[in-house]
């Protein structure tokens, strides 16, 4: 995981580098995790592009790993999405919002 290194007060602080999230033209193929709590403008916010695939579904690259977020049948009514990508570039984005 790329760093970031902070010079505080004279000492050095290194800490992650926040992901580098861009549009990808193409949603995933299956489901394999979970994002709970969301509305459709938490998503935006986090991923700074409004959904790019239909009017609730998201695809993207996050350190060049592809990802996607979507409504699984009307999920997103409850504030819950379907996810495809991988573990760490999920939980990278989105934090514990974001279950396998």
């Amino acid at each position: 995981m790329p760093q970031l290194r902070i010079i505080d007060g004279g000492r050095g602080l290194d800490i992650p580098a926040p992901p580098l999230i861009r549009p990808y033209p193409e949603g995933g193929p299956i489901r394999t995790g979970t994002l709970f709590s969301m509305t459709p403008d938490d998503i935006t916010r986090i991923l700074g592009f409004p959904p790019n695939i239909t009017d609730t579904e998201w695809a993207f690259t996050v350190d060049g790993v592809r990802c996607s977020v979507w409504s699984d049948r009307g999920s997103h009514e409850r504030g819950t999405w379907a996810t495809w990508g991988a573990a760490d570039a999920m939980r990278r984005v989105f934090g514990r919002r974001w279950m396998v």
